[in-house]
Order: structure tokens, then C-alpha cells, then sequence
């Protein structure tokens, strides 16, 4: 099964933390340095949550690609 703490945006980059807070950080520091997305937390809680259940429905479905981070889907701030 994929690292649930290792996100791909889908620009190629990959974020990764220890925990979920450490993958929010992530999430907005690649957010607004990369795209100039000024993510809130709970924006990129939101990119987590759904990377989990992509995961979760990945593993019902037998499907082996890693989840995205895309800034379009998750909403531009």
C-alpha cells in the first residue's frame, strides 16, 4: 500500500511528512512558494483527507497510483 504521507503535486513535486500536521506545512509551504497559492489549513487539511480516502478507495479497487495534489481541484485562494 502507498506511504498515506507522501503526496504528489501534480506538478511532479512530492510532499511527505511525519504526521498530518507536518503534511499540512508541506502542503501550504508548496502551495505558495511553487504556484503562489496561499493554501489555509484547512484547504490543505482538505488535500489530505482526500489523498486519504483516494488511498482508501485504491486499496477496495486494487489501484496502485499515488494520490495528487492538484491546486485547481482543491480550490485557489
Amino acid at each position: 500500500m502507498p506511504n498515506d504521507n507522501v503526496l504528489r503535486c501534480e506538478c511532479g513535486y512530492q510532499v511527505s511528512g511525519d504526521d498530518e500536521g507536518d503534511l499540512v506545512e508541506a502542503i501550504r509551504r508548496h502551495a505558495r512558494n511553487a504556484h503562489g497559492i496561499a493554501f489555509s489549513v484547512e484547504d490543505a487539511l482538505l488535500v489530505v483527507f482526500r489523498s486519504q480516502l483516494d488511498l482508501s478507495r485504491a486499496s477496495l479497487t486494487g489501484e496502485t497510483r499515488s494520490p495528487r495534489l492538484s491546486p485547481d481541484e482543491e480550490g485557489e485562494r
